[in-house]
């Protein structure tokens, strides 16, 4: 940005520049948000952008590091790690005020929508999210390295690793999840249950006599190759459609993009939809909803209901590893914020309350069989962000081993409910 070129009526255009370029990027995504309609909504010409910034990207950067409380080193660390406290106790402390809605994370909740968008893999509009991103994952790690060196050895540096990834994916997964109160459980409530999940995972993995294959970051960014039938795709149409809204948004994934991909004539496409905002919906809802889907559970089966909850989370992160463009596209089309919503972001945002429900649903039936006590809207929350953060870190690139990760997720259910049981015990 030309900072030499300011004064204070050049601060009011430039505030007014950089609010609007935030709105634009949340309705319309990195690819979307053009200097065209920057001009347009501010009511500017594109000399008078050009006057602050060289391009695009240096402006979409400046608008999104505008958006943050913090400056990247001002951000806080977590407690120093205490041998002689509780771990879960501990953990509550570093993480409790996390999981709540507040207006700093709308910020960080934008930063994954540009991250997601593979055009925008190697953007400097990356650099506010992924530099806050790498601090966290810093601060984090190293409380897990100490714990790790005091509980467990020098010598098991995987457990730290796969409790970093873990507690990350727990934020991650509140980020995309939790956007109002209403979507969680109390303050309390909502920080005990995580640093009971994650206490169990690290026992588990304390326990085991040898090291576990860590996740591995099999892709730096979105790699984008036009799809077919043989690659197991499904309808070209449908799967190139799909492939351009994770490289490029429902903005950017225009219908002339569509057809010069697809190699599929307009006239067709109008034959089967009524429009692109149709054609996205069918591409992209339905096989992002199924990744999750609560209907592949079988009926409760008494005391394995627990290992049966954990088969079908860890069976969703492995179909969403064969699909990373529909995890991807799903992501933007849920984090979007249009008005009005694109019909594939109304039926997702729909769709995945729906999915809570019947998961809510499924889990009654299991604890009444069980003749257990527990909250089941906690417990429902809490596997649902996880999900969605393990979801995240797919279309991240990360490659969870399925050996390595279903031992971890059975820990965390049964530390999860062996928590909710507890609580609800206290408060009965």
């Amino acid at each position: 940005m030309n900072t030499s070129r300011r004064n204070a009526r050049g601060e009011l255009s430039l505030q007014t520049i950089l609010e609007q370029t935030v709105s634009l990027v949340s309705s319309y995504g990195y690819d979307g948000t053009t200097i065209a309609r920057i001009s347009k909504s501010t009511g500017r010409p594109a000399s008078s952008i050009y006057w602050y910034f060289d391009t695009k990207d240096d402006l979409v950067a400046a608008a999104l590091e505008s958006t943050y409380s913090r400056r990247p080193g001002d951000l806080p660390r977590w407690p120093e790690y205490t041998p002689d406290l509780p771990l879960e106790a501990q953990l509550y402390r570093a993480l409790g005020h996390e999981f709540t809605p507040a207006e700093t994370e709308a910020p960080v909740r934008l930063g994954i929508m540009v991250a997601l968008e593979g055009i925008a893999a190697n953007s400097p509009a990356q650099k506010p999210f992924q530099e806050r991103r790498r601090l966290t994952s810093l601060h984090v790690q190293t409380w897990w390295i100490a714990a790790t060196v005091d509980r467990v050895g020098l010598d098991r540096g995987d457990v730290a690793e796969w409790m970093t990834l873990l507690t990350l994916a727990f934020l991650d997964g509140h980020y995309i999840s939790d956007v109002t109160a209403d979507a969680m459980p109390s303050y309390d409530r909502g920080g005990q249950m995580v640093a009971s999940a994650l206490t169990s995972v690290f026992e588990y993995l304390a326990s085991r006599p040898a090291p576990l294959p860590p996740a591995r970051v099999t892709i730096s960014s979105p790699v984008i190759k036009p799809p077919s039938i043989e690659d197991g795709a499904g309808d070209p149409l449908l799967a190139t459609t799909r492939s351009l809204v994770a490289e490029r948004g429902y903005e950017g994934a225009t219908l002339s993009r569509i057809c010069a991909r697809s190699g599929v004539q307009r006239s067709s496409i109008y034959w089967r939809y009524k429009g692109k905002d149709e054609l996205i919906h069918a591409a992209v809802t339905s096989e992002f909803l199924d990744l999750g889907a609560t209907s592949k559970l079988p009926p409760p089966d008494g005391a394995a209901w627990l290992n049966m909850i954990a088969a079908n989370l860890q069976e969703s992160v492995e179909v969403a590893w064969k699909s990373p463009d529909t995890v991807r596209a799903g992501l933007l089309l849920k984090l979007q914020r249009r008005d009005p919503s694109p019909l594939g972001s109304q039926a997702i945002q729909q769709g995945v309350a729906q999915e809570a429900a019947a998961l809510e649903q499924w889990i009654t039936s299991a604890v009444e069989l069980e003749g257990q006590h527990v909250d089941v809207n906690e417990i429902g929350w809490i596997l649902n962000i996880l999900r969605e953060g393990l979801f995240l870190g797919v279309a991240f690139g990360y490659e969870y081993p399925a050996r390595a990760l279903s031992g971890q997720i059975l820990a965390m259910v049964q530390g999860i409910v062996a928590a909710s049981q507890q609580a609800t015990g206290s408060r009965g």
